[in-house]
């Protein structure tokens, strides 16, 4: 739940962003004019003012004019409308007080304005600052109920909320922000109908999940990536859950961002990452902008990023030492994203339990190349392949293949996985496209210990694609994820 003054920003933020230019809510030409939709919009809506008042004001729209009506024509014209007698009367009243003491025209102070016949401070500070543009905030009633939802005020009435309101929000933003309120409250808020689910802003205030997205760290040879974090804001420690994404893959890949949310709400601290050199830039985190990147990755890079963010996960960098238990470690991986964790969880002794989504078993994936072809790629310094998806040519440099045989004993899945002591849970749709279920077997028969679950009629991205539209997890997901947490939560 966000502090008090960081609900103030977070509102005035939002607000700007929704409603950066202002309609005019109430049709008007002159100061006279809003003075009068002004008094009129009392306990109506302002469409049903500005459906009566072309037609008053085609008739009279000065003082002068409006005085020599009577007040059954007055009230003729504005009848559809709330209070029509009182309003009729007090509009014939007040415009003979604006002849009489100022020649027609509209007085600017607060003072002068609230001694007109029907114009209390509400009118008069909508006045003030529509048209004068004297900072003011008058307060209604929509205002007040949702200064009382956000638990910006404690006022029994409008007057006490209109002190609050002025005390928080910074005089500037006055004129333009009771306006934005009101227009949220009725599109978003409103008090008939009202759904958290819709009311975001509300939502966002009070919910107690930390959603952080696109923060910078740097990666293992200096170059900048992003992560995401989102726990649940309590005080108390919680497990640390980091998510490794696969092959031409990225930390916002399809429905990632609600996997994050699942995670958080469960009661784990959550991480997922860019690794360094995964194509993905600083700014546009879903293109593949940065091809001369990717063509540099290797699976060494990829193993030094995952253990820099466990460092960053455990340091209280990233999210603060009071949320997590730097003792409770846990690694997810999907496809080649799978094939590295399996490796850190063998060589890093902090992480205390892996999981997987449809990984690969070996990292030699250029084992059936004929020697010609190695030498045409080692000639050429570079191997390009077509991203279906994107459509794009993607470079693999030939250092990726020199960085495997160069580091195979640490690179070998097969030679050492026989090493691996922590508890593993291997889950492998068997209608994976990508990564056959046979890779999952190998992995089971080189260590036994594996707990191997084959999830009927799943594919390769659990039921996910990119992008992902929905508000929820896909089915399959979401089985993965509970599966997943349960044995997290196991005891071994």
């Amino acid at each position: 739940m966000m502090k008090k003054q960081e609900r103030i920003d977070f509102l005035i933020q939002e607000l700007e962003k929704l409603y950066p230019n202002l309609p005019i809510p109430l049709h008007h030409q002159d100061a006279f004019t809003l003075l009068i939709a002004v008094l009129l919009s009392a306990q109506t809506t302002d469409k049903k003012v500005n459906e009566v008042t072309p037609a008053l004001f085609a008739r009279a729209n000065n003082a002068k004019e409006m005085m020599q009506l009577e007040v059954e024509e007055i009230k003729e014209y504005i009848k559809q409308i709330g209070l029509s007698n009182t309003k009729a009367k007090n509009i014939r009243l007040l415009s003979e007080m604006l002849v009489e003491k100022y020649d027609g025209e509209v007085p600017s102070t607060f003072e002068q304005l609230e001694e007109l016949p029907g114009v209390g401070h509400k009118t008069a500070s909508v006045v003030m600052a529509q048209w004068f543009g004297i900072p003011a905030f008058p307060v209604d009633t929509h205002i007040h109920r949702l200064m009382k939802l956000w638990k910006l005020t404690k006022g029994k009435n409008v007057e006490e909320t209109e002190r609050d309101a002025k005390r928080i929000f910074p005089r500037e933003v006055w004129n333009k922000l009771h306006i934005q309120i009101i227009m949220y409250g009725r599109e978003y808020s409103p008090a008939r109908g009202w759904s958290l689910e819709k009311d975001y802003i509300t939502r966002k205030m009070f919910e107690k999940i930390v959603l952080s997205k696109n923060n910078l760290f740097q990666g293992s040879r200096e170059r900048k990536s992003l992560y995401d974090v989102a726990y649940l804001r309590d005080g108390k420690k919680k497990p640390i859950v980091i998510f490794s994404h696969g092959f031409k893959g990225f930390k916002d890949h399809g429905c990632f961002d609600l996997m994050a949310k699942f995670w958080a709400t469960n009661h784990f601290a959550f991480i997922k990452y860019n690794f360094s050199y995964n194509g993905i830039g600083l700014t546009n985190t879903q293109k593949f902008t940065e091809l001369e990147a990717f063509g540099e990755n290797n699976y060494s890079t990829e193993l030094d990023d995952l253990g820099l963010v466990i460092s960053h996960a455990i340091s209280g960098d990233w999210i603060p030492e009071k949320e997590i238990n730097r003792d409770e470690v846990y690694l997810i991986g999907h496809s080649r994203g799978g094939g590295i964790t399996i490796l850190k969880g063998i060589e890093d002794p902090r992480v205390k339990k892996i999981a997987t989504l449809g990984a690969i078993s070996y990292l030699d994936r250029f084992r059936n190349y004929s020697e010609q072809e190695l030498e045409d790629w080692k000639d050429s310094g570079v191997y390009r392949f077509q991203n279906m998806r994107t459509q794009q040519w993607m470079p693999m440099n030939y250092q990726f293949y020199e960085d495997y045989i160069q580091h195979e004993n640490r690179l070998s899945i097969e030679k050492n996985i026989q090493n691996l002591s922590i508890p593993y849970l291997n889950l492998h749709g068997d209608a994976d496209e990508t990564v056959s279920v046979e890779e999952a077997k190998n992995l089971k028969r080189w260590n036994p210990t594996i707990e191997l679950q084959v999830l009927a009629g799943v594919d390769h991205a659990f039921g996910s694609k990119e992008p992902w539209t929905e508000g929820q997890l896909p089915e399959d997901f979401l089985w993965a994820m509970e599966l997943i947490r349960d044995f997290f939560l196991e005891k071994k």
